[in-house]
């Protein structure tokens, strides 16, 4: 339990939190955003064609530069390698990110191969790969559960937090009914 340090100062988990409960409160508004964006631009799983399992080979690994922000929110740019993975004879492709400028040369001199089942969007004439485990069902339940992630604990602290102003307002307001 926290306790007062004589000068009115939260000792312990409470004045962790009380010092943070700002970053907190971005953070799961934030994170609300984020799951619900997520959830909501998900398709049903009848929006996909399943185009069944095809076997991609690595064909190139070429250098793209990404931003990124470090903990103490400068923004860097770094130079990470993409290997472009293509089914022979369909013309999809896939890319992938290698771990390092000699990893990515490897798998295409190797002609690395991987598995992807092909999901297509005829609507809008687009398609995405998924692990070859995946069915369009199982794909758009897992994302669903991904999006809950970012969602489910924010909505849970947003709400502990809206129980803990109404709780704080309801004891001010009898305390002024006392007096």
């Amino acid at each position: 339990m926290a306790k007062e340090d004589g000068k009115g100062k939260l000792t312990a988990p409470l004045a962790v939190l009380n010092k943070y409960k700002y970053v907190l409160l971005v953070a799961a508004v934030a994170g609300l955003f984020l799951g619900a964006r997520g959830y909501l631009s998900l398709r049903p799983p009848e929006d996909y064609a399943d185009k069944g399992v095809m076997t991609f080979t690595a064909s190139t690994c070429y250098p793209t530069t990404v931003k990124s922000t470090t903990s103490r929110g400068r923004q860097r740019s770094r130079t990470v390698y993409i290997v472009t993975y293509k089914a022979a004879g369909s013309g999809y492709s896939w890319t992938q990110e290698a771990p390092s400028k000699t990893a990515g040369q490897k798998a295409v001199k190797e002609k690395r191969q991987v598995e992807r089942r092909v999901l297509s969007i005829p609507a809008e004439n687009k398609y995405i790969t998924v692990e070859p485990r995946h069915t369009p069902e199982s794909y758009v339940q897992e994302s669903r559960a991904r999006a809950f992630l970012f969602l489910l604990p924010s909505a849970g602290y947003l709400t502990l937090c809206a129980v803990w102003l109404i709780w704080k307002r309801r004891a001010t307001e009898d305390a002024l009914l006392e007096v």
